[in-house]
């Protein structure tokens, strides 16, 4: 060790500091840590807009506090320097896929530990939650329709397919609401059908019953009664030409 005439013994009481900081760090020894998502050690699978709890516990033979980071963040510094010490974090997921998330510990002379977990997230399928009643309605009487629809996936977009002709086919109108008549006297199925562009579907139906105009139907009433007595009269006529 070499003494500086002007500060005294200072420069070898550096080199002495710096050899034994480097004798801590190797005599130490990494932090031992646990990631659990929801409680387990592994992989995880969950339905779309459900949130998971994140747990990071960890302990660490050396008397030190210990900083927690999470993909990168540091979440927080747990100043403990025994036991067994932890924090925890809610991740949300709205939307389905594979996501992985790295945990890391860190003591206070750099020394660490970093676990990655995956969590796999499935589509849910939409559902509608309300739905036009039906209707008794007249020929030719613009009715109005509509449904609503949730989703857990916040990032779906939710498309409505209406089929008004009873074909099984959702071809005859997109929206959520609109309008529409039937012409002819009937009792007619309405369904909807709501994706959400991922594979996920729901379907509900009301029924549209259209009856005719009350004149109409007087004026067939009417021509009933006089063309069933006209055709009585002619009948007696005819009898009795024959009879005579």
């Amino acid at each position: 060790m070499t003494d500086d005439p002007k500060e005294g013994n200072k420069t070898g009481s550096l080199v002495g500091a710096d050899i034994d900081a480097v004798g801590a760090i190797a005599s130490a020894s990494k932090p031992t840590l646990s990631f659990q998502l929801n409680g387990n050690n592994s992989t995880i699978s969950i339905p779309e807009g459900q949130s998971v709890s994140a747990t990071l516990l960890v302990t660490d033979p050396d008397r030190e506090g210990l900083s927690f980071f999470l993909d990168g963040n540091k979440i927080v510094t747990n100043p403990q320097t025994s036991g067994t010490r932890s924090t925890s974090i809610n991740l949300e997921f709205p939307d389905e896929g594979i996501f992985t998330h790295t945990a890391k510990v860190t003591d206070s002379v750099g020394l660490s530990q970093s676990l990655s977990r995956t969590v796999n997230v499935w589509n849910v399928a939409p559902t509608i939650t309300s739905l036009t009643e039906d209707l008794r309605i007249l020929n030719g009487t613009l009715f109005d329709f509509a449904a609503i629809a949730t989703d857990p996936g916040i990032n779906d977009l939710l498309t409505f397919d209406w089929d008004f002709d009873g074909d099984g086919l959702f071809d005859d109108f997109t929206g959520i609401s609109g309008q529409w008549s039937f012409s002819e006297p009937g009792i007619y199925p309405i369904s909807v059908r709501v994706s959400d562009g991922d594979g996920g579907y729901d379907y509900d139906s009301f029924v549209v019953k259209t009856v005719p105009e009350p004149s109409s139907m007087l004026g067939l009433l009417v021509f009933g009664a006089l063309g069933a007595g006209l055709l009585r009269k002619q009948k007696q006529q005819r009898n009795a030409e024959c009879n005579s």
